[in-house]
């Protein structure tokens, strides 16, 4: 599985996020 930082180095990504099984957010990283 690729990391948030290798998701939002890929063109026209602007945010990628790790949800746990019942939905919560647990990280997330943006590229602004």
């Amino acid at each position: 599985m690729a990391t948030l930082d290798e998701l939002v180095k890929i063109d026209g990504v602007v945010a990628a996020g790790e949800l746990a099984a019942d939905g919560k957010l647990i990280d997330y990283k943006a590229n602004m």
